[in-house]
């Protein structure tokens, strides 16, 4: 949802603003994604709070915040009341940071307008975003990312598994000055011409050390935790 200065593609001219209606006195659910490949996003609907009740599709204890921070990927879903007059016409707002992840400033809104049912549809709303979504981008994108509100409503005991693997990731600069993910102090050299898994079917268990093959034998269950030390959040 961040703004392209360099795209061809033609602009045009008195283009109609992206809406939303909702029904004066009703409840709505909505599920928000964060379709991007790096840069965490911010979301708000001004003079308005969510409930949110899903993360990535697992429903969670509800509670309330008026400004919504995804990661990559991430899916959240939230009830919003429209409990305010009937001609109420709002923007719905979202920002990107610069750096990617948690770091550097916000990029300009892209906004989207949510009409009530007995709204003018033909004006653009004039509301001011919510004060929380005016804090610093890094205040809150992580106090929304990190929070332990995101409880499962469902919660189960989970088995301990028959093996636990650590998995470390880090983005660093190798000897020729070009940046190089690691897993575990090493970097994946692989041969893309002899695909792993074609070889596995070919009974070929036995792979270089920089192909970064695990390989788990006949263990029935495994549980990988993969820990970022990238402070920019990829």
């Amino acid at each position: 949802m961040s703004l392209n200065t360099t795209s061809p593609s033609d602009c045009t001219d008195n283009a109609p603003l992206s809406a939303f209606k909702l029904v004066t006195g009703k409840t709505h659910r909505m599920r928000i994604v964060n379709g991007g490949s790096e840069g965490v996003q911010k979301v708000s609907i001004d003079q308005h709070n969510f409930t949110v009740i899903a993360q990535d599709f697992v429903s969670v204890t509800p509670f309330v915040t008026d400004v919504l921070t995804l990661g990559v990927g991430q899916r959240t879903d939230i009830i919003i009341s429209a409990d305010l007059p009937s001609d109420t016409a709002v923007w719905m707002r979202s920002t990107i940071s610069d750096g990617g992840g948690c770091t550097g400033s916000a990029n300009p809104d892209v906004m989207a307008a949510i009409f009530y049912d007995g709204a003018d549809t033909t004006v653009a709303p004039t509301s001011e975003p919510n004060e929380s979504y005016n804090e610093t981008w890094i205040e809150s994108c992580y106090n929304d990312l990190l929070t332990e509100e995101f409880v499962p409503s469902a919660a189960m005991a989970v088995e301990a598994p028959s093996v636990v693997t650590d998995i470390f990731v880090d983005l660093v600069e190798n000897s020729t000055g070009h940046f190089v993910w690691e897993l575990n102090n090493r970097t994946f050299h692989g041969d893309y011409n002899l695909p792993i898994a074609n070889q596995v079917s070919k009974g070929n268990l036995s792979f270089p050390d920089d192909w970064q093959v695990f390989d788990y034998g006949t263990n029935s269950t495994i549980r990988i935790s993969l820990y970022n030390n990238l402070n920019g959040g990829w």
